[in-house]
């Protein structure tokens, strides 16, 4: 429909976009289309900031988000508040500035994935989680500035990693605990 704006949802004005669910194609969708928005804009916001609690999900949608996050012209910051997972941890440590409230927790883990099918199906399945394997790990080496040992004993071993606030600063998740009370 030639001539229609597209309808802008008021919070995008202030320069917040809210994450409260699972990461999929849609949310992610939305939060690239923010992005894109305002760094359009002839006048654009100095920052933007993604609020995030989410309990995770799909990796491809999380790394679109991230793409467009890492070459925005406008930075990008990231407050992690209620709980991040999985997904959840991703978005927030790629922000240029990433904060988590001292009552939030985030949890880490290892890749998986659930594949059924042929065995030759399978083979060649197992190359593309090999490669978002690595995808990942690189992701958390350059966003926390740990080893790849470390990343492995510490946040992505073969248990789910339940972090405080402090401790999600500490192993370089975070920037900052964002004092509520």
């Amino acid at each position: 429909m030639e001539g229609m704006q597209p309808t802008i949802n008021p919070l995008w004005a202030s320069g917040n976009f809210i994450l409260m669910d699972g990461i999929n194609d849609q949310s992610c969708k939305e939060a690239i289309n923010f992005i894109l928005y305002h760094n359009m804009k002839e006048s654009p916001l100095k920052n933007l900031t993604l609020v995030i609690n989410s309990p995770g999900g799909s990796v491809s949608a999380a790394f679109a988000l991230i793409d467009v996050m890492l070459t925005s012209k406008i930075p990008v910051n990231t407050a992690a508040i209620g709980s991040i997972a999985s997904c959840g941890v991703l978005l927030t440590m790629a922000g240029k500035h990433r904060t988590i409230s001292e009552t939030c927790h985030a949890m880490s883990h290892q890749y998986s994935w659930g594949a059924a099918g042929k065995h030759d199906d399978l083979v060649a399945s197992r190359k593309a989680q090999d490669m978002t394997d690595a995808l990942i790990l690189n992701h958390y080496m350059k966003c926390t500035k740990k080893s790849k040992s470390f990343i492995k004993k510490n946040l992505l071993p073969h248990q789910d990693v339940w972090l405080t606030p402090d401790e999600a600063v500490k192993m370089g998740i975070v920037d900052e605990v964002q004092k509520i009370y």
